[in-house]
Order: C-alpha cells, then structure tokens, then sequence
C-alpha cells in the first residue's frame, strides 16, 4: 500500500462499527464506519471524551481526496466533478476491502440501543469495536454535506495489525463511552443487501 505525504506516525485506533436494523425496511443492515484514537491513562478511574470522527473505508471518493487529506488540506470526499481522478494507488480497492474483513472478523460488541415508535417500529444499533495499530491521514472536512465543515475525516494508509491484548487491559477509555446520542449517521455507510 502506497503512503502519502502526510507522515503520521503508527498509532493504536479503535475502529466503531454501528450497524443499524429496521424492522421495516427492505434495505437490510446499515453499516457505518467510525475511529478513535485509544488513550492510555495511568489510572484506572481516569476518564476523558474520545475524539470520534469519520473514516472512509470505501472507495465512493476521488483520488484527489484522499491525496488532500494525505497532505494536511481540507477534503470533501462527497463532492466530485468532470476533474475528479480515480487514479489510486495500486490496489486501494483491494486494500480497503481487506481492512473491512480485518475491521469485522475481530470486533467485539460494545453497545446495543433498542429504540421503538409508534405503529411498531423499530430500530436496534448495534455498536462494535475493533481494535488495530497502523496508520491514517487526517484532515479537516471542507464540505457542507453529511458532517459539519471544520469536521476532523480520515482516511486509512499504510498496513494494520491486530492488537491482540487490548480487550484485557482495563485503561482504555471507549469502553466507558455510551453511544446513545451519538451522530453515527452523518457519513458513508452501506448495506449488507
């Protein structure tokens, strides 16, 4: 996987997966993509908000994107035009499909919210979690669609691992983090259809 610009260090990341169902609607699962850098604290009761912002883990954007990002400039991954190159690195398709398998073969679950309305609707979030170290360009977004402008995007380069000992650990703070009120909608999903 080729590397841009933006020289980011390897860090360790959670990668939240909310997966939305209705139970009436024929559009099956949504899927929705979102990371957070893990803190290390040195006390167990010690607690801050995580920064959570949107990662794209599918190729619906241009290459110019994604190099913006790479190299520290705002990028609207939503706006694309007659000028819009799709000219990626080779195998960046292929590369984000593998990180989605990595992302979905080794999640835990972290939350469930049940929500009902009238006429027997209803909607059941499922949040997962999975944990990797590796490396994302990180930028602003300079769009005006979906998240708000000045919103942090990101964009996966380089390879990933596992971080096989995470879930044992008891000083990471996304664990403590109640996603009821989340805004986990306003980005790229998919459907499982």
């Amino acid at each position: 996987m080729t590397t841009f610009g933006q020289e980011s260090e390897e860090r360790d990341y959670i990668f939240l997966t909310f997966e939305l169902d209705r139970n009436k609607d024929m559009h099956g699962t949504f899927i929705y993509y979102w990371v957070a850098e893990l803190d290390k604290y040195d006390k167990v009761d010690e607690y801050k908000e995580p920064e959570i912002y949107s990662i794209f883990l599918h190729e619906f954007f241009g290459n110019d994107q994604l190099e913006s990002c790479c190299l520290g400039k705002n990028s609207d991954p939503y706006t694309v035009t007659t000028a819009t190159s799709y000219d990626f690195p080779e195998n960046y398709s292929a590369y984000l499909g593998e990180l989605r398998d990595m992302v979905q073969n080794n999640r835990k679950k972290l939350q469930t919210i049940k929500k009902e309305w009238k006429d027997n609707h209803k909607e059941t979030i499922t949040v997962y979690g999975t944990v990797l170290r590796g490396k994302l360009c990180k930028c602003e977004f300079g769009g005006d669609r979906y998240i708000t402008t000045g919103d942090q995007i990101s964009f996966p380069t380089g390879e990933y691992e596992l971080i096989e000992n995470y879930w044992t650990e008891d000083k990471y703070n996304i664990l403590f983090y109640d996603f009821a009120e989340f805004e986990y909608g306003n980005t790229d999903y998919r459907t499982n259809k």
